[in-house]
């Protein structure tokens, strides 16, 4: 059983574009598409509940055997969403690598059409490095490019910068007065060793972690790490 959160953070991988000869995003009409594969005509449109567009996007991309990298992150969010019209969902943040922060921006647009009925709708914000060595936090709303340098990215090779990172938003939530016990870090997205550096900040914490199955049940897992001591009863010696 995979809690409910109001605070979720996930790592967003970057999606591939028209110059890797694969997909792309269209916008027209005010609305957003998806084409799964370069060189075809069938568009995709973000119009109908999360759940129903990911698996009908889902068939499509198994017809064109392609994947979509933003299909877990974005079946993490739906299932903290829940019921739409009753959503407790807070805020989404975003831990970005080099590739991923520029279309961070895209990203929200995408959440914005999935999450345009649900009220209220949860803020998405992005964690950044600061040149200080810490971390800030930015809102980042659907529309205009931001302007992020790069060197405000998280190397998603680099366990102990992750580590670092992850600390420093959980100490700054807390100063939002965000208890550990509100949060939870979905470690689906991104890359192993940003697996297990969302794994290891929550041993011992009140912070749990979410791994969507990535079989076609797509069912969501929640994990409460413990690391037992000697001193722990039932464990050690």
């Amino acid at each position: 059983m995979c809690p409910r959160r109001p605070h979720l953070v996930l790592f967003l991988s970057n999606e591939a574009t028209d110059s890797e000869n694969s997909r792309s995003f269209i916008q027209d009409d005010g609305r957003l598409h998806y084409r799964p594969k370069a060189g075809t005509d069938r568009v995709f449109t973000f119009d109908e509940s999360i759940t129903k567009s990911l698996d009908s996007l889902s068939a499509i991309e198994n017809q064109h055997r392609v994947r979509w990298r933003w299909e877990m992150p974005l079946r993490g969010i739906a299932y903290q969403v829940g019921q739409q019209d009753s959503s407790t969902l807070s805020t989404v943040t975003l831990v970005c690598s080099k590739e991923s922060l520029p279309q961070a921006h895209l990203f929200a647009e995408v959440m914005r059409e999935f999450l345009c009925k649900t009220a209220p709708a949860p803020k998405l914000q992005v964690l950044l490095r600061d040149g200080s060595g810490g971390v800030r936090i930015e809102p980042l709303d659907a529309g205009a490019t931001p302007k992020y340098d790069a060197e405000s990215s998280w190397d998603f090779e680099d366990f102990n910068g992750l580590i670092e990172g992850l600390y420093g938003l959980i100490a700054a939530m807390g100063e939002q007065g965000i208890a550990e016990n509100q949060i939870i870090i979905d470690v689906t997205g991104g890359q192993k060793t940003t697996s297990i550096a969302g794994a290891s900040i929550t041993i011992n914490r009140e912070v749990v972690i979410q791994y969507i199955q990535t079989n076609n049940k797509h069912e969501p897992r929640g994990y409460d790490v413990i690391h037992p001591t000697g001193e722990t009863p039932g464990f050690g010696t």
